[in-house]
């Protein structure tokens, strides 16, 4: 997956004291959560991050709808 890639991509060369690092995306309909685990020995980092998927076409279509509805019942 083109996500997990890019984590990976941008966490090498930062987490330099541990040895094995995963990285696991998951996106739904919702929600695109990233989930990082690294380990040394005893040492271990679990990262969790979780954002909204957005549609900002669908707000623009429905405010041009809108829009468009005003103006003819204002002209009407």
């Amino acid at each position: 997956m083109a996500a997990e890639q890019f984590c990976r991509e941008r966490i090498g060369g930062k987490l330099i004291l541990f040895a094995e690092t995963e990285v696991t995306t998951s996106v739904t309909k919702e929600w695109v959560d990233v989930d990082i685990y690294a380990r040394k020995k005893k040492m271990k980092l679990y990262i969790r991050q979780r954002a909204p998927v957005v549609n900002p076409e669908k707000k623009i279509r429905r405010k041009a709808i809108l829009e468009k509805a005003i103006k003819n019942s204002e002209s009407e």
